[in-house]
């Protein structure tokens, strides 16, 4: 083998591969994010597919050269299912995008995790209701823990004074 050779194969990294797995009707914050992660990601050396179940909302957004887009009719039920289903697509890293809360089942993770995927994330897009606040509750909390970049955390019933707990968190 001639020292080029030697230096292509040497300068030539593995290429990771990354499965996103999404289960959404609808194009949203989570899908957005999703595709923004993806187009910074995109590289010679790493192979990036999204898993999209019932409706793929993916392939119109992205360069059909740059994310293989995998679509399922379904997501599966048992967990045998998904273990069968990450062990086909031999990713090295899975990351279950959860756009809402139930979005995908526990056992898509654990499924991951059977398979032998040793990395494996989550991204939660979800969104807090408004708390609405009186001007009053709000004074009750120290100077100290107040924050204009804060937000109230409020717990548990009302206190004796009929206001609810609520303390100031940066």
């Amino acid at each position: 083998m001639s020292s080029s050779e030697k230096s292509q194969v040497l300068s030539h990294h593995p290429c990771k591969k990354i499965l996103f797995v999404t289960n959404t009707n609808e194009y949203g914050g989570a899908e957005k994010h999703l595709l923004e992660l993806i187009r910074r990601l995109c590289g010679p050396e790493i192979q990036v597919s999204i898993l999209c179940f019932e409706l793929d909302l993916f392939s119109q957004r992205l360069a059909p050269d740059d994310v293989e887009i995998i679509t399922c009719k379904k997501a599966p039920w048992f967990l045998s299912d998904w273990v069968r289903l990450f062990r086909a697509a031999h990713p090295d890293v899975v990351v279950l995008i959860y756009g809402w809360f139930w979005a995908l089942p526990w056992s898509a993770f654990v499924g991951a995790w059977l398979a032998g995927i040793r990395r494996r994330f989550s991204i939660v897009h979800l969104v807090n209701p408004p708390l609405s606040l009186s001007p009053e509750v709000v004074g009750q909390s120290s100077g100290e823990d107040r924050s204009a970049a804060g937000y109230a955390d409020c717990w548990g019933a009302k206190n004796r004074h009929g206001w609810w707990n609520c303390r100031f968190v940066a």
